[in-house]
């Protein structure tokens, strides 16, 4: 959780055909943005992802171990110059709702590519 609310300080993005990579180094996550599930097993159990395209926005729905669920949209502001990013957990019989937003800038790779930070 702590990672959460603290939030990664540099978001590295890359993208094929179908697939989005989205994170830092081991933190980073890989996406098919056609809407197929993704399973990935932690020491806590099997998170299961689906993203796809809402329009602009990206939406990540996770199913979580403990029977909660995380969505992440990412959406593209101040004509691809920002990247605002909202996440929200729902967690299984717990108290309520939480939402958390990041806001990065976009900045220039090292290939000449523009990368959001």
């Amino acid at each position: 959780m702590r990672e959460l609310l603290e939030g990664e300080e540099l978001l590295h993005i890359a993208q094929d055909d179908v697939k989005l990579t989205v994170g830092v180094s081991d933190k980073a996550i890989e996406l098919y943005t056609d809407g197929r599930p993704l399973r990935q097993e932690t020491d806590k159990g099997e998170i299961i992802r689906k993203a796809a395209w809402e329009g602009d926005i990206l939406v990540v729905r996770s199913d979580m171990p403990n029977g909660g669920t995380m969505t992440r949209t990412y959406r593209l502001a101040e004509g691809g110059r920002s990247l605002h990013v909202t996440v929200l957990i729902e967690p299984a019989g717990g108290p309520g709702k939480i939402q958390i937003e990041y806001h990065y800038d976009a900045v220039l790779g090292e290939e000449g590519r523009q990368s959001h930070n």
